[in-house]
């Protein structure tokens, strides 16, 4: 009997699928892969620095939302996949992103101001970061990489083709992040 048991042991356990990618605890301890939701939000700056928001969820999911001086304005969308999302997740856990300030910001105030959140789990921080600091750059700067790099953000971003043509156009996806644009500033007639 028993070694009918250890047999039917064996044969599940080798049939079973392989989920540790995912389901293996991640170095923050997340128990509900579907609650990580991570976001990078790039502001704007004195110039032409890109505005956005990236989204990247723990089945995968990224949305996108470009609002100006980006080569794609409005909504996009790709997968990646969950041996990814859990290397974000680890990266979040490697810069003890849950002890930071929550906001690391000084310095002169004409660069962008950048948003990095997490949430899993009932969990939420979010660290404001001012591209001009140099306080937590280190570590927010290689988080705010990560989340681009696996997101591909730079296809959606561009170069020197960014779209320059409608800065205070509203694209629907603003509203689904929870963003406003400011309003324009009115033009005195010369």
């Amino acid at each position: 009997m028993r070694r009918a048991f250890l047999s039917a042991l064996l044969v599940l356990t080798a049939c079973s699928p392989d989920n540790s990618s995912i389901t293996a605890r991640s170095k923050l301890g997340v128990k509900d892969w579907d609650s990580v939701q991570m976001r990078l939000d790039r502001g704007m700056c004195f110039g032409a620095c890109p505005w956005y928001v990236v989204e990247v969820r723990g089945d995968g999911a990224v949305r996108y939302c470009g609002l100006m001086h980006v080569r794609e304005v409005g909504e996009r969308t790709r997968r990646i996949s969950k041996d990814e999302v859990r290397a974000l997740v680890d990266l979040f856990a490697d810069a003890n992103f849950l002890s930071l300030a929550a906001e690391y910001v000084d310095g002169p105030t004409d660069g962008a101001m950048y948003a990095v959140s997490i949430s899993f789990d009932g969990n939420e921080k979010t660290v404001l970061h001012y591209s001009g600091s140099g306080t937590g750059t280190a570590l927010l700067g290689q988080l705010e990489e990560a989340l681009d790099r696996a997101a591909n953000t730079a296809e959606w971003i561009g170069g020197d083709e960014r779209n320059e043509a409608r800065p205070y156009e509203i694209p629907a996806c603003a509203r689904a992040f929870g963003l406003t644009l400011p309003e324009p500033m009115p033009v005195e007639p010369s």
